[in-house]
């Protein structure tokens, strides 16, 4: 029987307008992403070809030629000043001379892209800072997976992909990050804000409590149905994209080393505006493939989905309006991210709230900590309060629902 009513609510999901109406917004969103990060990777890539840094060094130059004539006209014998303005003409010399290679270079069509040096060149600068003793293991870890990106290029004799160039991978991860923290639970909120309330109507809820099946069946039903309608729809769209971008843009290197599970603590030796600073906790961080890393996101995606679901059905349960319960859904997805992103206070228990957990890749990779000075922000923390957060809100939608008096 229950199988058949989820059948029922999700064909009636499916012929909701308003299913086709909000899918349709979710594409255009899609579509607009992929277009800002093409109109800024068009920028990055004039801004690095041979004619855009041509044009940066000239810019430095007639920058540095201004502040050696005003340093000059000082007209002052001090050490330190006299050190200052040899040090910039030292520095506008060597400027120079690569000024003038790379005007050869392309005045003669042979513009040297020798990228396996410069790998080679920062692994010798990074394993250069690794070694100094000054540098406290806990700040090792992000070395060590800098190292392990760069040897994996170099050991598969493949060109690195600059961070602005778009792929299947890259879009696809830059695309889940502003989804999870912008429009992801203010989307799920408009989708099925209604998916009780709006039933609260004499016809439609006489027809359901007619028939031979429990209070509890009719709503783990509506439940189901709307967590498997959002998630296919948000998946399969999310997976579309990805597909078409890495079929014209190319997907990108599916086995780089990615950071994931960082932790940290806060350094206690230390004052920053008052609070003290979170540092990395030696040893925590580990590298898996990218395409492991995106797999664990798109998971991690899914249960923040359903925490959204089972919150929203929460409200929408509770409120009888169906105006009001997407007026209350959307404030609150909107409000609490927000709040906890400008209030110490709020920050300080942004380990409990689920919506806290929308970005997943900083979830996984430990960064979300960073972002909150939140030690707790961390994996093992956001699987148990959206778990938890998850039962509880559909635990409270249970009974309220199944012991409200309904007038039929």
């Amino acid at each position: 029987m229950l199988f058949t009513l989820t059948k029922n609510e999700l064909k009636k999901t499916f012929k909701r307008p308003k299913t086709y109406v909000v899918s349709l917004l979710f594409v255009a969103l899609i579509a607009l992403l992929y277009i800002g990060f093409y109109v800024e990777e068009r920028r990055m890539v004039k801004m690095n070809s041979p004619q855009g840094r041509l044009e940066q060094y000239q810019q430095q130059l007639t920058s540095m030629d201004q502040d050696i004539k005003e340093l000059e006209s000082r007209k002052s014998t001090d050490e330190s000043l006299q050190l200052t303005i040899k040090q910039t003409k030292e520095n506008r010399e060597a400027l120079q001379k690569n000024t003038d290679k790379l005007q050869e270079q392309i005045k003669s069509g042979k513009v040297v892209d020798d990228w396996k040096a410069q790998v080679d060149s920062k692994i010798e600068e990074l394993n250069k800072r690794k070694s100094n003793e000054a540098i406290a293991d806990r700040y090792k870890t992000d070395i060590d997976s800098s190292i392990a990106e760069l040897r994996y290029y170099k050991d598969n004799n493949i060109k690195p992909i600059d961070s602005w160039t778009v792929t299947g991978f890259s879009y696809l991860q830059k695309t889940l990050q502003i989804l999870g923290t912008l429009f992801l639970g203010v989307g799920i909120a408009v989708f099925m804000s209604d998916i009780v309330s709006g039933e609260c109507t004499p016809a439609t809820l006489k027809f359901l409590l007619i028939q031979p099946v429990s209070r509890g069946k009719v709503l783990l039903s509506k439940f189901l149905s709307v967590v498997i309608s959002t998630s296919a729809l948000i998946l399969s769209i999310e997976a579309i994209a990805f597909v078409l971008i890495g079929l014209f843009k190319g997907f990108g290197y599916a086995s780089v080393p990615t950071v994931i599970g960082t932790k940290y603590q806060f350094d206690m030796s230390k004052l920053q505006d008052g609070v003290h600073p979170l540092i990395q906790v030696a040893g925590s961080g580990s590298n898996i493939p990218l395409w492991d890393f995106t797999l664990r996101t798109i998971i991690l995606q899914v249960l923040f989905i359903l925490v959204c679901c089972s919150f929203i059905f929460f409200i929408s349960s509770v409120v009888k309006s169906s105006m009001i319960s997407m007026a209350i859904s959307a404030i609150l997805t909107i409000l609490i991210p927000i709040l906890t992103q400008v209030l110490n206070p709020m920050k300080k228990i942004a380990h409990f709230l689920f919506l806290t957990y929308g970005d997943t890749s900083s979830v996984l990779s430990g960064s979300l900590a960073m972002q909150y000075n939140n030690p707790n922000l961390n994996i093992t923390w956001a699987i148990a309060v959206m778990v938890v957060s998850s039962i509880v809100f559909y635990a409270i939608s249970h009974f309220v629902f199944t012991k409200r008096d309904i007038l039929i």
